[in-house]
């Protein structure tokens, strides 16, 4: 063999190398992730099992996450829906308005499980192409959906005295089983605290004949994601909301110092009654016990002048 046949056979050995190395049949799945495959012909699969597996010359791959979380965390939210270990952070959810018209500032975190059902998981892919997408346009809006819906549901001051949990309980119920559908009215009170009248909504949740909630159909459903956990880390109320608990709490605590001095008041009242009751039965008992002895001082002088009268009679007789 010649020297220009070694250097053509070289070159060949090289550019397959090359087009082995760009063109790789093969490819890699990591234990948190799954591949969609659009093979030449245009053939779709998708690679659940971690590790290598063969996907095709000429094909295109995009990986999946298995879980996606969506954060609403960071108040610098930049508009960047980019994953960070399987996690997007979308931004605090301002202008979550409770049912007395006031709003807050709502930070949590939502985890969606993606489906393993390989043609729920191709349509997701041919719909929005990258999680990216799919968490900007699907599972984000849907999480604000949810989470305002559920802030309808009660005032603020009710969610600070108490309504926390069922916020998330109602939350947790959209997320899995799609938004409700509510009734709203609006009527006004009058705030005492304030001395002011109040807008306030009462909102119902429309239900069916057989007392089912009715609910706006969940947009998440449609391809079988699952919703693994989510949480209300906090809610930061707007200030007007924040002077006005400030208020009430003072208020409550100026009535509650009331109530206690009252009872304080009333108790050293029933005090001094049942001391002075006390002191009238020593002094009636006093005055019996003085009378008593009298009357037996009085019945013991009586005897002994008659039995002085006895002794003067004997005597007389005697002297007889």
């Amino acid at each position: 063999m010649n020297k220009s046949k070694l250097i053509f056979y070289g070159v060949i050995g090289i550019v397959i190398l090359i087009l082995g190395v760009v063109f790789n049949p093969l490819s890699w799945n990591d234990a948190t992730e799954r591949t969609v495959i659009t093979q030449a012909g245009g053939r779709q699969f998708v690679e659940f099992k971690p590790g290598v597996f063969y996907a095709g010359f000429f094909s295109k791959e995009q990986k999946w996450p298995n879980q996606i979380s969506v954060s609403h965390t960071d108040s610098t939210f930049d508009g960047d829906y980019s994953l960070n270990d399987n996690t997007c952070e979308i931004g605090i959810i301002q202008d979550v308005r409770f049912n007395d018209a006031t709003t807050a500032g709502v930070s949590g975190i939502t985890q969606y499980i993606l489906p393993i059902d390989e043609k729920q998981m191709i349509a997701i892919h041919n719909a929005h192409k990258t999680p990216e997408a799919f968490v900007q346009r699907r599972l984000a809006p849907y999480t604000v959906e949810c989470l305002k819906s559920s802030a309808q549901l009660m005032s603020s001051e009710m969610h600070y005295s108490g309504g926390r949990a069922q916020m998330t309980q109602d939350y947790m119920d959209q997320l899995k089983n799609g938004s409700y559908l509510l009734n709203v009215q609006e009527t006004n009170v009058f705030d005492s605290t304030e001395n002011v009248r109040k807008r306030v909504y009462a909102v119902q949740i429309q239900t069916k004949k057989d007392g089912n909630k009715m609910r706006k159909f969940s947009s998440i459903k449609e391809y079988s994601v699952l919703v693994g956990d989510a949480q209300i880390t906090d809610v930061d109320y707007e200030k007007k909301v924040d002077e006005m608990l400030a208020k009430k709490i003072t208020a409550a605590t100026d009535a509650s110092v009331s109530k206690q001095r009252l009872m304080t008041a009333q108790q050293k009242q029933l005090t001094a009654e049942a001391e002075g009751k006390q002191k009238l039965v020593e002094i009636e008992y006093t005055q019996k016990q003085e009378q008593t002895i009298a009357v037996v001082k009085a019945q013991t002088q009586v005897e002994l002048a008659k039995q002085d009268l006895l002794k003067q009679e004997i005597a007389r007789q005697a002297a007889e």
